[in-house]
C-alpha cells in the first residue's frame, strides 16, 4: 500500500537544515519504469567521518528514513533494490573529493563548456549540465555526450 509510494513527480533536491541530518542534500531521480534512485550528499570532517563507520545497509537505512520524514511519508518505501556507497574523497585518485560549483555570475557557463563546437571533442560531467553539482548531472551529460557521438559517427557513415 501505501509505505511504498513516493510522490510523483519526485522532487529533484531534497534540503535539510537540520545539524544533526544524516545528508544535508538527497538527489532523487525517477527512471522511465518508475524506479526512484536516492543519492546522499555528505561532505566535510564530520560526515566523513560518520559515512566511514556505516555499514552499507546502515547508509542506506538512514538516507531513506530521512527522505521519508522529509517528504512527510507516513513510512519508508518498502523496497530497497540494490544500494551502494561510494567515497569519493581524498583517497579517490581520479575525483580526490572534488565536485563543481558555479560561482557568482557563471550561470549558464555550462552551456559554453558543453558546446565544443567539434564532433570529436565532447565535454560530460557535473560542470556542463544545467542542474549542476549532481552525480545525477554527471550521468545526464555524459548520455547527452555518447548520444551526439553515436549521432555524429552515424552522420559520418551516411
Amino acid at each position: 500500500g501505501g509505505a511504498r509510494c513516493v510522490p510523483s513527480p519526485t522532487p529533484p533536491m531534497v534540503l535539510s537544515g537540520s545539524a544533526d541530518a544524516f545528508a544535508k542534500q538527497i538527489w532523487t531521480r525517477r527512471t522511465a519504469s518508475g524506479v526512484v534512485l536516492l543519492t546522499g550528499f555528505l561532505a566535510g570532517p564530520r560526515d566523513s567521518a560518520v559515512a566511514e563507520v556505516l555499514s552499507c545497509d546502515e547508509a542506506a537505512e538512514r538516507l531513506v528514513a530521512q527522505f521519508s520524514q522529509l517528504l512527510g511519508l507516513k513510512s519508508s518505501p518498502a523496497y530497497l533494490d540494490a544500494l551502494k556507497k561510494v567515497s569519493w574523497g581524498a583517497t579517490d585518485p581520479w575525483a580526490a573529493g572534488a565536485y563543481s560549483s558555479p560561482t557568482v555570475g557563471a550561470c549558464g557557463a555550462w552551456r559554453a563548456l558543453q558546446d565544443t563546437g567539434s564532433e570529436v571533442l565532447l565535454y560530460a560531467g557535473e560542470a556542463v549540465s544545467e542542474r549542476g553539482s549532481t552525480v545525477d548531472s554527471a550521468l545526464d551529460s555524459g548520455r547527452r555526450a555518447a548520444a551526439e557521438l553515436c549521432a555524429s559517427l552515424k552522420a559520418a557513415r551516411a
